[in-house]
């Protein structure tokens, strides 16, 4: 008795992920809009500076540069006497 409810259970799940696997397939693609306008092209240097604006992480890193350039200059200065 509890093989036959736990094949019956089986065989329900099975059909409902079937089910919904075949209406994830049947699903209606969005057209494409008519009249979008086409985007300008970005040059390399233009896409650098969008993505610049956006990523704290390369504003860090460019103080850490200066950083190690400033300790650089600083490490090569003599005491004064």
């Amino acid at each position: 008795m509890k093989k036959l409810i736990a094949a019956v259970l089986a065989a329900a799940s099975c059909a409902s992920i079937a089910q919904a696997q075949a209406q994830a397939q049947q699903a209606p693609v969005p057209a494409a809009p008519t009249s979008a306008q086409p985007m300008p092209a970005f040059t390399l240097d233009q896409a650098v500076l969008a993505a610049g604006g956006s990523a704290p992480a390369n504003a860090a890193a460019a103080a850490g540069i200066e950083a190690a350039q400033a300790g650089r200059s600083v490490a090569g200065l003599r005491p004064n006497p």
